[in-house]
């Protein structure tokens, strides 16, 4: 580019003694370099944009236009006026601190989020500075692969973690469990009527409800650092859902939740362990109930259906609750977040193991005060592709 602009400076010098054949000659060389530069640019996987000292878009390439919304049209623009809204506040932050800057934001393209890097670096000429040039790339691939390296490395700590925590936990529970009972004995022994024994009894109860509590913790983290054996069968997705939803059937009806259940044609059964995919899915359900309990709308939504071009079974389930913050959704499956009061923070981290271990993958798409939709991905094999033929494969819909 140095040589370039070198070669045009001593051309523009010299241009008055040029004949018509020398600058038709060197009009066609400039046009040819400009053709093969503007192809270049083009073609980069990166948004580039050239602004002058007063903000305005000297050029801008392809990817610029679908990454940043300014294109090659908006030459002579205000950049803040062609900008894209959740572009442009970090953009005009970057302009005014009259330094080089680099920037991290998320940003939705075609209903797709995606993670931007962006960088403004400083347009210079023979070191006088001409304006600011725009770099923007799309990480959001790497970013998700540099997640799941983070997840996979919390659950390597947390596998040492939960092994001793159990194992210091769990005999001493243990070893209370059978003195409550010996007390327990003892207290059969006296006066029931005794106000003294009726208070015994109370607080037995309290200590026999927090020990059960405990074990149910321990039994979580024992889970979560347990190697998953699956014992795969023929199973039908509807089931699992039917199942699953009918063993919550008192929580959803005491919560006063409406629950729809859709089945689309064509689904074809999967080679599952019908009890893991269950607890994965009880899992999900149970969040979903618990996100519902100050939400005027409860109303759950499920769909089944099959994604040909994966060649997946997918499950959907949708909920009208609170929603999750922007700010969560990246921790949703690391071992111990949570945002409830109560909990182990294991649970989305379980129903991750579960789903990985046959070879499915889940997301988590929500708007916060408005829903949560949580997608369970399972794979379909050459052998599994062979659809149903009886009458429970087609489309249905089911209330609770």
């Amino acid at each position: 580019m140095k040589d370039t602009l070198s070669f045009l400076e001593n051309v523009i010098q010299r241009f008055d003694t040029l004949s018509a054949e020398e600058v038709k000659r060197l009009f066609v060389q400039v046009a040819r370099e400009y053709a093969v530069s503007a192809l270049i640019i083009d073609n980069l996987r990166d948004g580039v944009i050239a602004l002058d000292r007063e903000n305005r878009v000297l050029a801008a390439n392809k990817q610029a236009a679908f990454l940043l919304g300014v294109g090659a049209d908006d030459r002579g623009k205000d950049i803040k006026g062609v900008s894209l809204p959740d572009f442009r506040d970090a953009l005009m932050e970057a302009l005014a601190a009259n330094e080089n800057v680099r920037r991290t934001i998320r940003v939705e393209r075609e209903a797709v989020p995606r993670i931007i890097d962006l960088e403004v670096l400083s347009l210079g000429q023979s070191g006088v500075i001409k304006g600011s040039l725009i770099i923007a790339s799309d990480i959001t691939e790497a970013a998700g692969k540099d997640q799941e390296m983070k997840r996979m490395e919390y659950l390597a700590s947390l596998t040492t973690l939960a092994a001793g925590v159990a194992h210091e936990i769990k005999n001493p529970l243990g070893s209370l469990d059978i003195h409550i009972q010996l007390i327990e004995r003892l207290l059969k022994r006296q006066d029931q009527s005794s106000k003294d024994v009726k208070d015994m009894r109370g607080f037995i109860s309290i200590v026999k409800e927090e020990i059960s509590r405990l074990e149910d913790i321990v039994n979580s983290f024992l889970f979560s650092v347990r190697k998953i054996n699956l014992d795969l069968k023929p199973v039908r997705a509807g089931d699992l859902i039917a199942e699953t939803v009918g063993f919550l059937k008192y929580e959803i009806e005491r919560a006063k939740i409406k629950v729809d259940v859709r089945l689309d044609e064509g689904v074809p059964v999967l080679e599952a362990d019908q009890r893991y995919i269950k607890q994965a899915l009880i899992n999900v359900i149970q969040n979903s109930v618990d996100a519902l309990a100050d939400s005027r709308t409860r109303r759950i939504d499920i769909r089944v259906s099959y994604d040909e071009m994966h060649n997946a079974v997918q499950i959907r389930m949708r909920d009208t609750g609170a929603g999750i913050a922007k700010k969560d959704m990246g921790k949703l499956f690391e071992p111990y977040f949570t945002t409830k009061t109560s909990g182990t923070g294991l649970g989305l981290t379980n129903v991750y193991r579960i789903i990985k271990a046959h070879g499915g993958e889940v997301t988590v798409a929500s708007d916060e005060g408005k829903y949560t939709e949580v997608t369970v991905s399972l794979p379909v094999t050459v052998a599994e592709r062979k659809l149903l033929e009886d009458t429970h494969l087609k489309t249905q819909k089911t209330e609770v």
